[in-house]
């Protein structure tokens, strides 16, 4: 195993996340002086990955392992992530496992594959120019501690949410009948200084809280120097969760208490996915063998991983090899590198494709697109920031075959940008389709789309839309698609809504 992950270290116990999280002046993920700004985080729009098909949906043949689209392209049924029949494919959930084979797609027509995205009667038409409709944002639940990230299963008749709590605790809260949230996760000895705590999870693509009890957490430790990221397995027995095994646990440099990542997923490949940032502080100065982190293929730092949670020692198959860096150790869990810290990424469960916000440095925030079954990119950091060569890093070169951003914008006097979710919801069909995501320090808010030649359009900043912006952390998704909003300090769980 050596040659797949060299400097690997394993760990038997389990514990986890975030750069200044805990005042009030937030300079959260990057170096900042608190400004706030709208040009940054604005835009508006839906994601047009492929274009719109037909009404219909069922089977897709393009992804999956099924043709008849029993859980995730079913018309009659909107199985495992469409709520309702009209979606007529459901979401292809978010993944391979969970969505009937359908790994690329399940909301598409009757002809299936990758992008096609099967569209309701009055949603949003991809760069048509249409405003966004009027939002507002709804308190659903709050907790004690601060709240760091919102998921659910992929199962469309669940109405019950999990809640991260950066400090170390997981709370259910059923949005269908309204009570106290319920812990279901004590607390974990959770490192909380700098960019730290528990930061992500995932539940298992074909979770249902009975059969499948799996969940998986992503944490920062509180080890020597500046502690250890982890990727742990818990299961959930009611409202209790119990240790299974650590997954993936990397130290992270000493010193630095920022870039660590926060987000993990399932991909419609039914891999897990992890996000790491470059090791911290500032022009990714960890050099080894040459190489800053974000280019060293030989360690996790700076990289998107892929693993399979049923054998996360081997590699999966289409990861990163020597012969896509010429050369080299490589490790083997690497699915993408040259990223600066994703703290937030996610799955667009429509088509599979992904989308990453990667923290910028000195000039810029970018917000990265890269289809479903794409092969190993490079994403350019530390040669590049956004676009541009990186002012004051050095080691790297940039390169053509570096993946361009799908969307840039100045930081401004500061910022942080945090990725969200493309809307695939039915309760605001004016939101359908279009990206979302935000700005930590300039509390912002926007939308964007992206056009199927690779540009984007509908570029809106909606911050005075939904009102009461600070400090946003993260986005999260339910089971019916539905997108909430988490504010570091604030305690609450919004939910998205039409006014």
């Amino acid at each position: 195993m050596a040659g797949y992950f060299p400097g690997m270290t394993i760990a038997h116990t389990s514990l986890f996340r975030s750069a200044v999280l805990g005042s009030a002046a937030l300079c959260f993920l990057a170096a900042c002086t608190g400004s706030s700004s709208d040009d940054g985080g604005s835009t508006t729009g839906a994601t047009g990955t492929g274009g719109a098909t037909g009404a219909g949906g069922g089977a897709s043949t393009t992804g999956g392992a099924t043709t008849s689209g029993s859980t995730g392209g079913d018309a009659s049924t909107g199985a495992n992530g469409g709520s309702t029949a009209a979606t007529a494919g459901g979401s292809g959930g978010t993944s391979a496992s969970a969505g009937g084979g359908d790994g690329t797609g399940g909301e598409t027509s009757g002809a299936g594959g990758t992008g096609g995205v099967t569209m309701i009667p009055g949603e949003y038409v991809p760069c048509s120019g249409d405003a966004p409709p009027e939002l507002t944002l709804t308190e659903v639940t709050s907790i004690d501690g601060q709240p760091m990230f919102v998921t659910a299963s992929n199962d469309p008749a669940s109405t019950v949410i999990y809640i991260a709590q950066r400090q170390g605790s997981i709370f259910s809260f059923d949005t269908a009948n309204p009570g106290e949230p319920q812990t279901v996760l004590e607390s974990i000895n959770a490192g909380t200084n700098g960019e730290r705590g528990l930061l992500g999870m995932a539940l298992h693509p074909d979770f249902d809280g009975t059969t499948n009890t799996r969940f998986f957490i992503y944490w920062t430790g509180t080890g020597t120097g500046a502690g250890e990221s982890l990727v742990d397995e818990y299961s959930i027995s009611g409202d209790n969760a119990t240790f299974v095994a650590n997954l993936f646990q990397v130290d992270q440099p000493a010193d630095f208490g920022n870039h660590n990542g926060g987000t993990i997923a399932f991909g419609s490949d039914g891999y897990l996915y992890v996000g790491l940032g470059d090791g911290g502080d500032s022009n990714d100065q960890h050099n080894t063998g040459g190489d800053n982190n974000g280019q060293n293929p030989a360690t996790p730092l700076g990289k998107m991983l892929r693993l399979d949670v049923d054998n996360s020692m081997m590699p999966v198959a289409g990861n990163l090899t020597a012969a896509d860096v010429g050369g080299g150790d490589v490790d083997g869990r690497i699915i993408h590198w040259g990223l600066r810290n994703p703290f937030r990424f996610s799955f667009d469960r429509a088509t599979g494709d992904l989308w990453i916000g990667d923290v910028g440095q000195n000039t810029t925030e970018e917000v990265d697109y890269i289809p479903a079954a794409s092969t190993p990119q490079n994403l350019g950091w530390a040669a590049l920031e956004g676009t541009e060569a990186c002012p004051g890093c050095s080691g790297n070169t940039p390169s053509d075959d570096m993946l361009d951003p799908v969307h840039t914008y100045p930081r401004g006097g500061g910022g942080s940008v945090i990725g969200g979710y493309v809307y695939r919801g039915t309760q605001i069909l004016g939101l359908r389709g279009r990206y979302i995501f935000a700005d930590h320090n300039q509390n912002s808010v926007s939308l964007l789309t992206r056009n199927p030649d690779g540009g984007i359009c509908d570029l809106t900043n909606i911050t005075s839309n939904l009102g009461g912006i600070d400090g946003v952390v993260s986005f999260g998704e339910d089971a019916q698609g539905e997108l909430y909003v988490l504010m570091l300090e604030d305690g609450a769980i919004y939910r998205i809504d039409e006014e």
